[in-house]
């Protein structure tokens, strides 16, 4: 597979996402499951000939929480639909859990921000310590998002991106300077509330500066983050 290829020719492990938003059936949010489920098999049946003590290099897998759901939050009807997504995106972690493979849940558009986090916090508290989630710089809101990861849980997991979305400017930095500046600046917080971070950009210049700014002078662990880019 691609995934072995790149650890084999650069020593690079890999996060592994079927891709998909916005179902329209509950049918095709069940098969998005079944999906996950094989992907996770699959890991499991072939993975990345990883050290026992180096497990978090292993392949993981990614989701989005509009992969499981018919119906937007905030829309008329939704709370039978996104109770639904929960339960589909518990069965997904729960059985990678058994696999020791790690979920992250990632972000989509605001609307869904409060309905993910929500759910990485509560699959957290149910014993989830395989689950992570992510971070948008863009989002003003997110600021006040860090204080929730001040909560004592195992595992807590995440990956910090400037976001992909176009959201209104009423709720969202327009900068992408800004955005990559907050990611170090996020990136320090986390780290100081014990959150591993997963600090996903292209920009080399934004990781020299999380190198520079944060994990020189905090004497951060090599252990502690990690940096992440997309293939292709």
């Amino acid at each position: 597979s691609i995934a072995h290829q790149l650890w084999n020719k650069y020593g690079y492990t890999s996060t592994l996402d079927i891709l998909g938003e916005d179902m329209t059936s509950d049918a095709d949010c069940d098969a998005s499951v079944q999906n996950y489920i094989e992907l996770a098999n699959q890991i499991a049946a072939n993975p990345l000939p990883v050290p026992d003590s180096e497990q978090r290099k292993q392949l993981t897998i990614s989701l989005k929480p509009s992969m499981f759901s018919t119906i937007a939050p905030g829309l008329e009807g939704c709370e039978p639909a996104l109770a639904r997504a929960f339960a589909r995106i518990e069965k997904i972690t729960a059985h990678a859990k058994g696999l020791n493979i790690n979920v992250t849940l990632e972000a989509e558009d605001y609307r869904w921000t409060d309905f993910q986090l929500n759910t990485y916090f509560d699959l957290l508290k149910k014993g989830y310590s395989n689950l992570g989630t992510v971070l948008q710089t863009r989002l003003f809101r997110t600021e006040k998002d860090l204080n929730r990861f001040d909560a004592d849980l195992k595992g807590k997991r995440v990956r910090l991106v400037i976001g992909i979305y176009n959201e209104p400017e009423s709720i969202a930095h327009t900068d992408k300077n800004v955005m990559k500046g907050l990611m170090v600046k996020y990136a320090g917080i986390l780290l100081n509330k014990g959150v591993y971070v997963e600090f996903a950009t292209h920009d080399e210049g934004c990781v020299s500066a999380l190198i520079r700014n944060v994990i020189e002078p905090g004497l951060i662990s090599p252990d502690r983050f990690e940096t992440q880019f997309l293939h292709g």
